[in-house]
């Protein structure tokens, strides 16, 4: 999954610098991303491993269901056919913001009355 969003390093060299983080810092958290449409069942149990590994390394893990931004390649890729279709409209954020960039208040998700 690492290869495939182009992210530069492997599963094994992460676990590498956050083995050495954990002993030069006091604290170190690691992010992970999951929920991609071409992740397969095997790679998601591999990755709620290496964060249970983490955990045990006193890591922080902060996990995070992939969020589909209009202004991202997975995106774009999606919409476009790639990995088995389109994203339904209400699946992107670009329909929750009005003009200007601003968040449309006192719909359905929102924390902001009308």
């Amino acid at each position: 999954t690492l290869h495939a969003v182009a992210k530069g390093f492997t599963a094994q060299q992460a676990s590498e610098v956050i083995a050495l983080s954990t002993r030069v810092f006091p604290a170190v958290d690691a992010f992970f991303i999951w929920g991609f449409p071409f992740e397969t069942m095997a790679e998601f149990y591999q990755t709620v491993f290496q964060m249970a590994l983490f955990r045990s390394w006193d890591v922080r893990v902060l996990p995070c269901l992939l969020s589909f931004l209009p202004q991202t390649a997975i995106y774009r890729q999606v919409q476009a056919g790639r990995y088995g279709g389109r994203l339904p409209e209400s699946a992107g954020s670009a329909d929750r913001w009005g003009p200007a960039g601003r968040f449309r208040s006192g719909e359905a998700g929102s924390r902001w009355p009308r």
